[in-house]
Protein backbone atom coordinates (compact mmCIF):
# COMPACT_ATOMS: atom_id res chain seq x y z
CA UNK A 1 0.00 0.00 0.00
CA UNK A 2 2.81 2.37 0.89
CA UNK A 3 4.52 1.68 -2.46
CA UNK A 4 1.31 2.49 -4.32
CA UNK A 5 0.98 5.80 -2.48
CA UNK A 6 4.59 6.71 -3.30
CA UNK A 7 4.03 5.76 -6.93
CA UNK A 8 0.90 7.91 -7.05
CA UNK A 9 2.77 10.96 -5.74
CA UNK A 10 5.58 10.41 -8.26
CA UNK A 11 3.12 10.15 -11.15
CA UNK A 12 1.26 13.24 -9.97
CA UNK A 13 4.50 15.20 -9.66
CA UNK A 14 5.51 14.20 -13.18
CA UNK A 15 2.13 14.59 -14.87
CA UNK A 16 1.34 17.96 -13.32
CA UNK A 17 3.82 19.95 -15.45
CA UNK A 18 2.87 17.87 -18.49
CA UNK A 19 -0.82 18.72 -18.14
CA UNK A 20 0.00 22.39 -17.52
CA UNK A 21 2.06 22.57 -20.71
CA UNK A 22 -0.63 20.80 -22.73
CA UNK A 23 -3.30 23.22 -21.52
CA UNK A 24 -0.98 26.12 -22.31
CA UNK A 25 -0.44 24.87 -25.86
CA UNK A 26 -4.16 24.34 -26.49
CA UNK A 27 -5.06 27.93 -25.63
CA UNK A 28 -4.81 30.53 -28.41
CA UNK A 29 -4.32 33.97 -26.85
CA UNK A 30 -3.47 37.12 -28.78
CA UNK A 31 -1.72 40.40 -28.10
CA UNK A 32 0.20 40.71 -24.82
CA UNK A 33 -1.23 37.39 -23.65
CA UNK A 34 0.46 35.68 -26.60
CA UNK A 35 3.88 36.96 -25.53
CA UNK A 36 3.23 35.80 -21.97
CA UNK A 37 2.16 32.39 -23.24
CA UNK A 38 5.33 31.98 -25.29
CA UNK A 39 7.44 32.87 -22.26
CA UNK A 40 5.60 30.34 -20.09
CA UNK A 41 5.94 27.67 -22.78
CA UNK A 42 9.69 28.21 -22.87
CA UNK A 43 9.79 27.89 -19.09
CA UNK A 44 7.74 24.68 -18.87
CA UNK A 45 9.37 22.85 -21.78
CA UNK A 46 11.59 20.95 -21.57
CA UNK A 47 10.11 19.35 -18.49
CA UNK A 48 13.52 18.30 -17.13
CA UNK A 49 16.10 20.75 -18.58
CA UNK A 50 19.67 19.50 -18.75
CA UNK A 51 22.85 21.59 -19.03
CA UNK A 52 23.32 22.31 -22.72
CA UNK A 53 24.70 25.06 -24.93
CA UNK A 54 21.23 25.44 -26.40
CA UNK A 55 20.39 27.55 -23.36
CA UNK A 56 23.90 28.85 -22.55
CA UNK A 57 24.12 32.64 -22.19
CA UNK A 58 27.56 32.51 -23.84
CA UNK A 59 25.77 31.78 -27.10
CA UNK A 60 23.52 34.82 -27.61
CA UNK A 61 22.41 33.67 -31.05
CA UNK A 62 21.47 30.16 -29.90
CA UNK A 63 17.85 31.19 -29.46
CA UNK A 64 17.65 31.94 -33.18
CA UNK A 65 16.50 29.41 -35.72
CA UNK A 66 19.11 28.40 -38.32
CA UNK A 67 16.40 28.67 -40.95
CA UNK A 68 16.56 32.44 -40.42
CA UNK A 69 19.95 32.56 -42.14
CA UNK A 70 19.56 34.46 -45.44
CA UNK A 71 21.49 31.83 -47.39
CA UNK A 72 19.12 29.11 -46.17
CA UNK A 73 16.07 31.16 -47.03
CA UNK A 74 17.32 31.68 -50.58
CA UNK A 75 18.41 28.07 -51.06
CA UNK A 76 15.82 26.28 -48.93
CA UNK A 77 15.57 23.34 -51.33
CA UNK A 78 19.29 22.54 -51.16
CA UNK A 79 19.40 23.23 -47.42
CA UNK A 80 16.41 21.16 -46.36
CA UNK A 81 14.17 19.58 -48.98
CA UNK A 82 16.98 17.92 -50.94
CA UNK A 83 17.93 15.78 -47.94
CA UNK A 84 14.41 14.40 -47.65
CA UNK A 85 14.23 13.82 -51.40
CA UNK A 86 17.44 11.78 -51.21
CA UNK A 87 16.14 9.81 -48.21
CA UNK A 88 12.97 8.95 -50.13
CA UNK A 89 15.05 8.06 -53.20
CA UNK A 90 17.30 5.69 -51.23
CA UNK A 91 14.29 4.00 -49.64
CA UNK A 92 12.59 3.71 -53.04
CA UNK A 93 15.69 2.20 -54.65
CA UNK A 94 16.03 -0.21 -51.75
CA UNK A 95 12.46 -1.40 -52.24
CA UNK A 96 13.03 -1.72 -56.00
CA UNK A 97 16.20 -3.80 -55.53
CA UNK A 98 14.33 -6.01 -53.06
CA UNK A 99 11.37 -6.76 -55.31
CA UNK A 100 12.75 -6.12 -58.81
CA UNK A 101 16.03 -7.46 -60.26
CA UNK A 102 16.96 -11.10 -59.74
CA UNK A 103 20.14 -11.98 -57.81
CA UNK A 104 22.98 -13.72 -59.69
CA UNK A 105 22.49 -17.38 -60.46
CA UNK A 106 23.39 -19.56 -57.48
CA UNK A 107 25.34 -22.81 -57.63
CA UNK A 108 25.40 -25.25 -54.73
CA UNK A 109 26.38 -28.80 -53.82
CA UNK A 110 23.57 -31.21 -53.05
CA UNK A 111 25.53 -32.72 -50.14
CA UNK A 112 26.06 -29.35 -48.43
CA UNK A 113 24.63 -30.01 -44.97
CA UNK A 114 24.77 -26.29 -44.07
CA UNK A 115 21.87 -25.74 -46.50
CA UNK A 116 19.72 -28.55 -45.09
CA UNK A 117 18.44 -26.99 -41.86
CA UNK A 118 14.76 -27.44 -40.99
CA UNK A 119 12.14 -24.78 -41.59
CA UNK A 120 11.03 -23.06 -38.39
CA UNK A 121 8.80 -20.00 -37.88
CA UNK A 122 10.43 -16.59 -37.78
CA UNK A 123 11.06 -15.20 -34.31
CA UNK A 124 10.86 -11.62 -35.61
CA UNK A 125 9.10 -11.04 -38.92
CA UNK A 126 10.17 -8.41 -41.44
CA UNK A 127 7.22 -6.19 -40.49
CA UNK A 128 7.99 -6.38 -36.78
CA UNK A 129 11.67 -5.76 -37.47
CA UNK A 130 10.80 -2.58 -39.37
CA UNK A 131 8.68 -1.33 -36.48
CA UNK A 132 11.28 -2.24 -33.86
CA UNK A 133 14.34 -0.92 -35.71
CA UNK A 134 12.96 2.09 -37.57
CA UNK A 135 9.96 3.33 -35.58
CA UNK A 136 10.96 2.23 -32.07
CA UNK A 137 14.16 4.28 -31.67
CA UNK A 138 12.50 7.32 -33.23
CA UNK A 139 9.63 7.28 -30.72
CA UNK A 140 12.01 6.94 -27.76
CA UNK A 141 14.24 9.74 -29.08
CA UNK A 142 11.20 11.98 -29.58
CA UNK A 143 10.14 11.45 -25.96
CA UNK A 144 13.68 12.20 -24.76
CA UNK A 145 13.75 15.35 -26.87
CA UNK A 146 10.44 16.51 -25.41
CA UNK A 147 11.36 15.78 -21.81
CA UNK A 148 14.95 16.99 -21.68
CA UNK A 149 15.68 19.39 -24.55
CA UNK A 150 12.65 20.56 -26.53
CA UNK A 151 14.66 22.20 -29.29
CA UNK A 152 13.10 22.01 -32.72
CA UNK A 153 16.41 22.26 -34.57
CA UNK A 154 17.91 19.41 -32.57
CA UNK A 155 14.72 17.39 -33.09
CA UNK A 156 14.87 18.06 -36.83
CA UNK A 157 18.43 16.73 -37.11
CA UNK A 158 17.57 13.80 -34.87
CA UNK A 159 14.68 12.73 -37.10
CA UNK A 160 16.60 13.40 -40.31
CA UNK A 161 19.70 11.60 -39.08
CA UNK A 162 17.71 8.55 -38.03
CA UNK A 163 15.98 8.50 -41.42
CA UNK A 164 19.31 8.82 -43.23
CA UNK A 165 20.79 5.97 -41.21
CA UNK A 166 17.92 3.60 -42.05
CA UNK A 167 17.80 4.70 -45.71
CA UNK A 168 21.55 4.29 -46.29
CA UNK A 169 21.61 0.84 -44.67
CA UNK A 170 18.59 -0.42 -46.63
CA UNK A 171 19.96 0.92 -49.90
CA UNK A 172 23.36 -0.77 -49.60
CA UNK A 173 21.87 -3.96 -48.16
CA UNK A 174 19.41 -4.37 -51.02
CA UNK A 175 22.08 -3.38 -53.54
CA UNK A 176 24.29 -6.22 -52.33
CA UNK A 177 21.35 -8.60 -52.63
CA UNK A 178 21.34 -8.18 -56.42
CA UNK A 179 25.10 -7.73 -56.90
CA UNK A 180 26.65 -10.46 -54.74
CA UNK A 181 23.53 -12.41 -53.77
CA UNK A 182 23.17 -15.81 -55.34
CA UNK A 183 25.56 -18.32 -53.77
CA UNK A 184 26.47 -15.96 -50.91
CA UNK A 185 22.80 -15.28 -50.30
CA UNK A 186 21.57 -18.85 -49.95
CA UNK A 187 19.80 -19.43 -46.66
CA UNK A 188 20.38 -22.36 -44.26
CA UNK A 189 17.04 -23.92 -45.30
CA UNK A 190 17.67 -23.67 -49.05
CA UNK A 191 18.02 -27.39 -49.88
CA UNK A 192 15.16 -28.26 -47.53
CA UNK A 193 12.85 -26.03 -49.55
CA UNK A 194 14.48 -26.88 -52.88
CA UNK A 195 13.85 -30.65 -52.64
CA UNK A 196 16.28 -31.72 -55.42
CA UNK A 197 14.76 -33.89 -58.14
CA UNK A 198 16.68 -37.23 -58.29
CA UNK A 199 15.96 -37.54 -62.03
CA UNK A 200 18.00 -34.37 -62.69
CA UNK A 201 21.09 -35.48 -60.79
CA UNK A 202 24.03 -36.26 -63.09
CA UNK A 203 26.71 -38.72 -62.02
CA UNK A 204 30.00 -36.98 -61.23
CA UNK A 205 28.49 -33.48 -61.20
CA UNK A 206 29.07 -31.60 -57.95
CA UNK A 207 27.41 -28.22 -58.33
CA UNK A 208 23.88 -27.54 -59.50
CA UNK A 209 21.67 -24.51 -60.01
CA UNK A 210 18.02 -24.03 -59.08
CA UNK A 211 16.95 -26.07 -62.13
CA UNK A 212 17.47 -29.19 -60.02
CA UNK A 213 14.79 -28.14 -57.52
CA UNK A 214 11.32 -29.62 -57.49
CA UNK A 215 9.89 -26.54 -55.79
CA UNK A 216 10.04 -23.18 -57.52
CA UNK A 217 11.82 -20.86 -55.10
CA UNK A 218 11.30 -17.12 -54.93
CA UNK A 219 14.11 -14.58 -54.91
CA UNK A 220 13.77 -14.29 -51.12
CA UNK A 221 15.66 -17.58 -50.78
CA UNK A 222 18.67 -16.01 -52.55
CA UNK A 223 18.65 -12.73 -50.61
CA UNK A 224 20.35 -13.86 -47.44
CA UNK A 225 23.52 -11.79 -47.89
CA UNK A 226 23.64 -9.45 -46.10
CA UNK A 227 20.96 -9.67 -43.42
CA UNK A 228 18.34 -6.94 -43.67
CA UNK A 229 17.25 -7.52 -40.06
CA UNK A 230 20.82 -7.02 -38.89
CA UNK A 231 21.58 -3.94 -41.00
CA UNK A 232 18.42 -2.08 -39.98
CA UNK A 233 18.79 -3.12 -36.33
CA UNK A 234 22.30 -1.74 -36.06
CA UNK A 235 21.48 1.31 -38.19
CA UNK A 236 18.55 2.35 -36.00
CA UNK A 237 19.94 1.45 -32.60
CA UNK A 238 23.52 2.59 -33.27
CA UNK A 239 22.26 6.06 -34.24
CA UNK A 240 20.15 5.94 -31.07
CA UNK A 241 23.29 5.09 -29.05
CA UNK A 242 25.35 7.87 -30.65
CA UNK A 243 22.62 10.41 -29.95
CA UNK A 244 22.29 9.37 -26.28
CA UNK A 245 26.09 9.17 -25.92
CA UNK A 246 26.45 12.78 -27.00
CA UNK A 247 23.72 13.93 -24.64
CA UNK A 248 24.78 12.17 -21.43
CA UNK A 249 28.56 12.13 -22.18
CA UNK A 250 29.60 9.02 -20.21
CA UNK A 251 33.25 9.30 -21.29
CA UNK A 252 33.74 12.87 -20.07
CA UNK A 253 35.05 11.91 -16.64
CA UNK A 254 31.70 11.61 -14.88
CA UNK A 255 32.59 8.13 -13.54
CA UNK A 256 28.94 7.02 -13.66
CA UNK A 257 28.35 3.40 -14.65
CA UNK A 258 24.64 3.86 -15.36
CA UNK A 259 25.48 6.06 -18.36
CA UNK A 260 27.61 3.31 -19.89
CA UNK A 261 24.88 0.73 -19.27
CA UNK A 262 22.37 2.93 -21.10
CA UNK A 263 24.66 2.85 -24.14
CA UNK A 264 25.25 -0.90 -23.96
CA UNK A 265 21.58 -1.90 -23.84
CA UNK A 266 20.64 -0.75 -27.40
CA UNK A 267 23.66 -2.62 -28.80
CA UNK A 268 22.66 -5.78 -26.94
CA UNK A 269 19.11 -5.40 -28.25
CA UNK A 270 20.30 -4.96 -31.86
CA UNK A 271 22.58 -7.99 -31.46
CA UNK A 272 19.67 -10.08 -30.17
CA UNK A 273 17.47 -9.08 -33.12
CA UNK A 274 20.27 -10.11 -35.48
CA UNK A 275 21.00 -13.40 -33.72
CA UNK A 276 17.36 -14.48 -33.94
CA UNK A 277 17.93 -14.88 -37.67
CA UNK A 278 20.58 -17.50 -36.94
CA UNK A 279 18.43 -19.19 -34.29
CA UNK A 280 15.49 -19.63 -36.69
CA UNK A 281 17.78 -20.70 -39.58
CA UNK A 282 17.13 -17.70 -41.82
CA UNK A 283 20.76 -16.50 -41.96
CA UNK A 284 24.32 -17.65 -41.51
CA UNK A 285 26.57 -15.80 -39.01
CA UNK A 286 28.63 -14.14 -41.74
CA UNK A 287 25.44 -12.72 -43.25
CA UNK A 288 24.32 -11.02 -40.06
CA UNK A 289 27.86 -9.79 -39.29
CA UNK A 290 28.06 -8.12 -42.71
CA UNK A 291 24.61 -6.61 -42.23
CA UNK A 292 25.60 -5.33 -38.80
CA UNK A 293 28.72 -3.64 -40.18
CA UNK A 294 26.64 -1.95 -42.87
CA UNK A 295 24.19 -0.71 -40.23
CA UNK A 296 26.94 0.62 -37.95
CA UNK A 297 28.67 2.40 -40.85
CA UNK A 298 25.36 3.93 -41.95
CA UNK A 299 24.65 5.22 -38.44
CA UNK A 300 28.14 6.73 -38.12
CA UNK A 301 27.77 8.51 -41.46
CA UNK A 302 24.30 9.82 -40.63
CA UNK A 303 25.30 11.02 -37.18
CA UNK A 304 28.50 12.69 -38.39
CA UNK A 305 26.55 14.55 -41.09
CA UNK A 306 24.18 16.09 -38.56
CA UNK A 307 26.23 16.29 -35.36
CA UNK A 308 29.85 16.23 -34.27
CA UNK A 309 31.66 19.55 -34.13
CA UNK A 310 35.21 18.57 -33.21
CA UNK A 311 37.73 15.77 -33.54
CA UNK A 312 36.34 13.98 -30.49
CA UNK A 313 32.75 13.95 -31.72
CA UNK A 314 32.36 10.21 -31.20
CA UNK A 315 33.32 10.18 -27.52
CA UNK A 316 32.08 13.61 -26.48
CA UNK A 317 35.30 14.43 -24.62
CA UNK A 318 36.46 17.38 -26.72
CA UNK A 319 37.30 20.74 -25.21
CA UNK A 320 34.19 22.29 -26.73
CA UNK A 321 32.05 19.46 -25.32
CA UNK A 322 29.23 20.42 -27.67
CA UNK A 323 29.01 17.35 -29.89
CA UNK A 324 25.36 17.02 -28.88
CA UNK A 325 24.45 20.17 -30.81
CA UNK A 326 23.87 20.05 -34.59
CA UNK A 327 26.84 21.39 -36.52
CA UNK A 328 24.81 24.09 -38.30
CA UNK A 329 23.42 25.22 -34.97
CA UNK A 330 26.88 25.61 -33.45
CA UNK A 331 28.03 27.80 -36.33
CA UNK A 332 24.98 29.99 -35.92
CA UNK A 333 25.28 30.15 -32.13
CA UNK A 334 28.94 31.18 -32.19
CA UNK A 335 28.70 33.45 -35.21
CA UNK A 336 29.33 37.10 -34.20
CA UNK A 337 26.68 39.61 -35.06
CA UNK A 338 27.87 42.25 -37.57
CA UNK A 339 26.00 45.51 -37.67
CA UNK A 340 25.76 47.94 -40.56
CA UNK A 341 28.08 50.36 -38.72
CA UNK A 342 30.72 47.64 -38.41
CA UNK A 343 30.46 46.98 -42.12
CA UNK A 344 30.83 50.64 -43.08
CA UNK A 345 33.80 51.25 -40.81
CA UNK A 346 35.84 48.10 -41.17
CA UNK A 347 35.01 46.23 -44.37
CA UNK A 348 36.78 46.70 -47.65
CA UNK A 349 36.15 45.21 -51.03
CA UNK A 350 38.42 44.32 -53.90
CA UNK A 351 37.44 45.27 -57.42
CA UNK A 352 37.73 42.66 -60.21
CA UNK A 353 41.37 42.47 -61.33
CA UNK A 354 42.82 41.87 -64.74
CA UNK A 355 46.02 39.96 -65.23
CA UNK A 356 48.97 42.06 -64.07
CA UNK A 357 46.90 44.75 -62.36
CA UNK A 358 46.99 45.61 -58.66
CA UNK A 359 43.97 45.30 -56.40
CA UNK A 360 42.08 48.48 -55.71
CA UNK A 361 40.81 48.75 -52.16
CA UNK A 362 37.63 50.75 -51.80
CA UNK A 363 36.34 51.95 -48.44
CA UNK A 364 32.81 51.02 -47.66
CA UNK A 365 30.56 54.01 -47.59
CA UNK A 366 26.95 54.15 -46.59
CA UNK A 367 25.94 54.34 -50.25
CA UNK A 368 28.05 51.27 -51.10
CA UNK A 369 26.53 49.29 -48.25
CA UNK A 370 23.02 50.16 -49.36
CA UNK A 371 23.91 49.23 -52.93
CA UNK A 372 25.17 45.87 -51.78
Amino acid sequence: MGMLICLWFIVQKFLSPVSSCLLLMESTPSGPEKTTKEAKKRSCLPLIPLPTHFYDTQFPNAALDPTDKPSRKRHWFIAFALDWVLIALLLGLGQYFFSGPQPPKAYFALNDVSLQHPEVPEIISATNATIINAVGPLIILAVIELLFFFNKWDAYHMVKGHGESIAISLFFTSLLWIIVGGSLGLRPTFLTKCQPDPTKIVAGQIYYSNEVCKQELGKFEYQGFPSGHSSTAFAGWTFFTLYINAKIKPWGGSAQLWKVLILILPTIFASWISLTRVIDYHHFPYQIITGGLIGIASALIAYRINYGSDGNWLWGTGSSNDNHIPAHYIRLATEPEITADDVMLTQIVTTPMRYGSTPALIERTEENVQAV
